[in-house]
């Protein structure tokens, strides 16, 4: 069980004098305790670097968006070697995959004390360390995973902004908000035939035309904006040899193109124009079908 976004210091069995968490005791005192594995302090990063083992940076997993979500696909995860050895295998709930600074984890849980400065070689050792691991990664750093489109295993797929190769955007609030930047999303076609996409500024679920706004909409823990509407005049879609523009109506929901592509990797981009042929942003949702 992984939680997110909780500490070490978050448990009573780790000294913790305000938080009680009984059951999470229990199961602390029950089982075996690996107490040197260390992973970056941000969601994705966390669970890749559990699975495989391996440093965020040098499994491919080392943001929340931005393209840089997927784990490399050439590396075996913690599922696979129980698997191997005999054990059933099941993912339940969230999968989503500058200065130095030393605290005492055993005396300091909210990280309030630098004490770098009282530990000179404990600082030496591990910029050393630090060099060298980063001298390993540095090679592959930049080689962004892809998504399947097509496979059987999940066909349709639907694509976000958080897909775009290094251009962040990954919240609802800025998808509200018209925010306008694009990205090319790297995908494996899984085999050669013919793909649909479908291209939308909302998802499905709010049957919303491409160019209108949203109300502000309010749900239990908080509230969303109004969504901005955008004159939206055009649609595109590039993806291989394919590269074809449509009319958006003001009252289409979505604008669908077809295409004919090899099996293999490329990137696909889309893209959303005013009626003055500028681009205004990537089309935020897009749902991908073989036929």
């Amino acid at each position: 069980m992984l939680t997110d976004d909780q500490g070490y210091g978050d448990l009573s069995c780790h000294g913790n004098p305000v938080l009680k968490t009984p059951h999470l005791d229990r199961l602390w005192a029950e089982s075996i305790r690996l107490t040197d594995f260390h992973v970056a302090p941000m969601c994705t990063p966390t669970r890749g670097q559990l699975l495989t083992g391996r440093d965020c940076l040098a499994n491919g997993a080392m943001n929340v968006s931005s393209g840089r979500t997927l784990l490399r696909r050439e590396l075996p995860t913690m599922a696979n070697l129980f698997a191997a050895a005999g054990y059933r295998c099941g993912q339940f709930g969230k999968w989503h995959l500058g200065d130095k600074e030393l605290y005492d984890l055993r005396a300091d849980f909210g990280q309030q004390t630098n004490v770098i400065a009282h530990h000179a070689d404990l600082v030496a050792r591990v910029r050393s360390h630090y060099e060298q691991w980063w001298a390993r990664v540095v090679p592959s750093v930049n080689q962004h995973s892809a998504l399947i489109i097509g496979s059987d295993a999940e066909n349709p797929v639907q694509l976000s902004p958080a897909d775009w190769e290094d251009s962040f955007l990954d919240q609802g609030a800025q998808v509200r908000s018209g925010l306008q930047r694009n990205g090319a999303c790297n995908v494996v076609v899984d085999r050669t035939g013919e793909y649909e996409f479908e291209l939308r500024r909302w998802p499905r679920e709010a049957d919303a035309a491409i160019a209108a706004g949203l109300p502000r909409s309010k749900y239990t823990d908080g509230e969303f904006p109004a969504g901005v509407a955008l004159s939206i005049a055009q649609a595109r879609v590039q993806i291989a040899d394919y590269d074809q523009s449509r009319s958006v109506a003001a009252t289409d929901k979505a604008v669908t193109f077809t295409a004919r592509l090899p099996a293999g990797r490329t990137q696909l981009r889309t893209s959303f124009y005013g009626a003055d042929g500028q681009e205004l942003c990537g089309a935020y949702y897009v749902y991908v079908l073989r036929r």
